[in-house]
Formats: structure tokens, sequence, C-alpha cells
């Protein structure tokens, strides 16, 4: 969601986002930034930002037999309670609901 909002300002300035591609390395040529791409003819660039997701850590979850959602995150509820009584999850590792579709 962030990311999306971030991507038009970043294109209302003229920014062009180069998406989904796995980068194998960077070269600098000619005072710019060589992208290697993976089957893929390389890219230049003046400046190259990285952004990658997050997948959380929840393998004490996972042990814990809490059930796991999207990426391996934590399924909660509205209250923070996961899938096993009294156990509640809060950050980065649990799944949340998109504030305007409702969905996972």
């Amino acid at each position: 969601d962030m990311a999306s909002m971030i991507h038009n300002e970043m294109r209302k300035h003229g920014i062009k986002l180069v998406l989904g591609y796995i980068v194998e390395g960077f070269k600098e040529k000619d005072n710019e930034v060589e992208v290697l791409l993976k089957d893929n003819p390389s890219l230049r660039a003046d400046m190259v930002v990285v952004a990658i997701g997050v997948t959380p850590d929840t393998a004490l979850a996972k042990e814990a037999g809490l059930e796991l959602g999207i990426k391996e995150s934590i399924v909660v509820n509205d209250r923070m309670e996961t899938s096993v009584p009294d156990i509640y999850a809060a950050g980065d590792a649990v799944q949340v609901k998109h504030y305007v579709t409702g969905n996972d």
C-alpha cells in the first residue's frame, strides 16, 4: 500500500520506475550506474534505489502452532488475537487487512 503511494509520487516527478526484475549486480560506468539484470539487457541510471519486500521471521509462531497466512505472516483478528487462545501478535509479523479493499 505504501509503495503504490510512493510510486505515484515519483512518477509525478518524472522518475521512471523499473519493477519486477531480478538484479544480479551493479557497475559504475561513465558517472552512471549500470544495473545488471537477469535474462534482460542492463539498464543505466543516475541513481538506483533497491527496495525489497519484507518476510517476517515467524518460526517461533509456527512452532507454537499459530495459523500463518500470506508470506508466512501470523493470522490475527481485529483484536490481534491469534488462532491460539490467549496469544496475541502485533508488528511486522502479522497479516493485516487492507484499509481500502478489506482484503488480507
